[in-house]
């Protein structure tokens, strides 16, 4: 429940791990992570430590800095299982959900994005290209939709408005009793990759930048919802990553979409337990715990 600035006020390190607690999650390493934990390991905090509002506030609230000093943007979200149980059952097949699903998070992510770099680019001296920012955006849809935006924020504000219309769709099928009918407008994995190459493109200093998803409590995830992330891992690409966060008994599947076969450890993702790794180092988790104390009083 901490704000981001309290996040950034209570931090305390882990000192003899090899680059800390960031040494554990890896940020700017562009091979995606699964970081597992029991509930209170530090998971979550660590997550928001390493995303933009966080990192903006560790650096006088300059997040132009802190993207240059740390080489990332975290874009930070929590899996809520309110807006995950809704895209199953009511009467329809997973694979009637998937595609739905699918695109409904892509959204949601985009979202965030949009608007963490939105208020990156209000500290710019400069504005951005406008014009090639929405014309590059409309190439990553499956159908015409130039006429929809033209900047920045007439995007952020279709994207909110076509996710609504989903939640507002898939709210009331149970009460009509019938499916849900939404047009699929983009390829899986298309704004999720798309968007952070683009994004690289218009905006020079973030040309160098690794755009990294902290997709959090993903154990509110069904095993169907699970696989549509597998295959984001599997098929990740560019200057954009992927960390997942969950409880140890979270992951319910490594299989992917399609054609099922599971992701694979060490090649495709790294697995860390994070309270495991605390507990092989008792001296180094007491003196942890000391300064949690004394910063925290």
């Amino acid at each position: 429940d901490f704000s981001d600035a309290e996040i950034a006020e209570h931090w305390v390190d882990f000192s003899n791990a090899p680059g800390g607690l960031l040494g554990i999650l890896k940020p700017t390493l562009r091979l995606p992570m699964l970081l597992l934990g029991g509930k209170g390991s530090g998971k979550t905090h660590l997550m928001r430590y390493c995303s933009a509002p966080v990192q903006a506030a560790r650096r006088d609230n300059d997040l132009l800095k802190a993207v240059e000093q740390d080489g990332y943007l975290g874009i930070y979200i929590r899996a809520d299982g309110l807006n995950t149980d809704k895209f199953s059952g009511k009467g329809q097949t997973e694979e009637f959900w998937a595609p739905i699903f699918s695109m409904y998070f892509e959204l949601w992510l985009a979202t965030s994005l949009v608007e963490i770099v939105r208020d990156f680019c209000a500290k710019r001296s400069a504005p951005i290209d406008e014009g090639a920012f929405a014309l590059g955006v409309a190439d990553l849809f499956d159908t015409a939709v130039d006429s929809e935006f033209d900047s920045l924020e007439t995007f952020l504000t279709y994207i909110t408005r076509e996710r609504k219309s989903i939640d507002f769709a898939v709210n009331n099928s149970s009460k009509t009793g019938k499916p849900v009918a939404i047009t699929i407008t983009f390829s899986t994995g298309r704004l999720v990759f798309g968007l952070p190459a683009l994004i690289a493109r218009v905006i020079p200093e973030l040309g160098e930048t690794l755009f990294v998803y902290l997709i959090d409590e993903i154990e509110n995830f069904t095993a169907d919802q699970q696989r549509f992330l597998n295959s984001l891992i599997r098929y990740r690409s560019g200057n954009a990553t992927i960390k997942l966060g969950a409880r140890l008994y979270g992951i319910k599947t490594y299989e992917t979409m399609g054609s099922g076969e599971p992701i694979k450890r060490d090649a495709e993702y790294e697995r860390v337990e994070l309270d495991r790794l605390l507990r092989e180092q008792p001296k180094e988790y007491e003196i942890l715990v000391r300064k949690l104390v004394l910063k925290r009083l």
